[in-house]
């Protein structure tokens, strides 16, 4: 079968791949980290041909939040194929400033639309659910908007929490942060300079990254509060991290629920003993306690005065144009 794994929308070439649904379910990620697929070709679109079809579910996220666990816990052969971060939708979502700023919105909205009819008939016998990256939470405003919009699930995080995490995943998560902070604030008021101010708060690079990450969580919690008020979703539901740390199987369940799933879904407490991203690897939470513990105790002093800063922050979405 076809899968949709790459979009240029500014060229209108995309890379079609083939591969099964079986490799599509068992894949971590569908965004090349591992590959999923057995040949691969370039087809030029013409993306406004292409943009009516039935609509996916979603389950957003902040990232570093349980989001992979609750996906792989939906899956259901049968009933539902999780899409696990398809990289087509992270590529329209890196080109979104570009083409907004050329004023070629209505190509985006094409572009994104030629997507999501690809992925939501990939199975014609399961629910298609789509678990983007946290990359692709700055097109929140379009996607939420859409008049087909389906059934949405969001996975948020307390800021604490995400200081934590962020940090406990060191450098390379640090500076992931600071690139899709960058990228998200085109999608705030006047996001890139408050940015900068957060950047220009102190000259010590940790504190700096602590100021990238508490705005890139305001952020993301303001485009998420505005999904939520301004979209058309069939059904829509909100839940916390430690609503899965302290209750894997009832927030399956409430997921589920709202994304009207069988309720036959995978053992929450089996699963929470795997490692979402590595099932060969065992997980503990009590492990994970210790290291954020760990974190704690060299960072307590700079998080509570970003915290403290971030209670400051009031951060407005751009909303998109009427022609987008």
């Amino acid at each position: 079968m076809d899968f949709l794994h790459r979009a240029d929308i500014v060229t209108g070439n995309t890379q079609i791949v083939e591969t099964t649904i079986d490799a599509l379910r068992s894949a971590t990620f569908l965004d090349g980290r591992e590959k999923f697929w057995t040949t691969a070709r370039v087809e030029e679109q013409t993306f406004a041909d292409h943009t009516d079809g039935p609509a996916p579910d979603f389950l957003f996220h902040f990232g570093f939040c349980g989001s992979t666990f609750l996906a792989k816990a939906l899956d259901q052969t049968g009933a539902c194929l999780a899409l696990k971060e398809p990289q087509c939708l992270t590529d329209i979502a890196s080109q979104q400033a570009v083409l907004v700023q050329q004023g070629v919105q209505a190509r985006l909205a094409e572009g994104l639309s030629f997507a999501l009819v690809e992925m939501s008939t990939t199975s014609s016998e399961e629910t298609i659910l789509i678990k983007p990256s946290n990359w692709v939470n700055g097109l929140l405003p379009l996607l939420a908007r859409r008049p087909d919009a389906g059934r949405a699930v969001f996975l948020s995080m307390k800021l604490r929490s995400y200081l934590r995490a962020t940090f406990r995943g060191g450098r390379d998560r640090l500076a992931f942060c600071s690139r899709l902070a960058s990228l998200i604030a085109h999608e705030i008021s006047d996001g890139p300079d408050r940015l900068e101010e957060a950047i220009a708060m102190s000259t010590d690079p940790l504190d700096q990254a602590a100021n990238i990450v508490a705005f890139l969580h305001a952020a993301q919690t303001a485009l998420f509060d505005d999904a939520i008020a301004q979209g058309q979703w069939r059904n829509v539901i909100q839940f916390d991290y430690s609503e899965i740390v302290e209750d894997p199987q009832a927030a399956i369940t409430r997921a589920a629920e709202t994304l009207n799933l069988p309720a036959e879904s995978a053992e929450g407490d089996q699963l929470a003993n795997r490692h979402a991203k590595d099932e060969r690897r065992s997980f503990s939470h009590d492990a994970r306690s210790e290291q954020d513990n760990e974190v704690e105790r060299f960072h307590a002093k700079r998080f509570d005065a970003v915290e403290k800063w971030a209670a400051t922050l009031e951060l407005s979405v751009v909303s998109p144009p009427a022609n987008a």
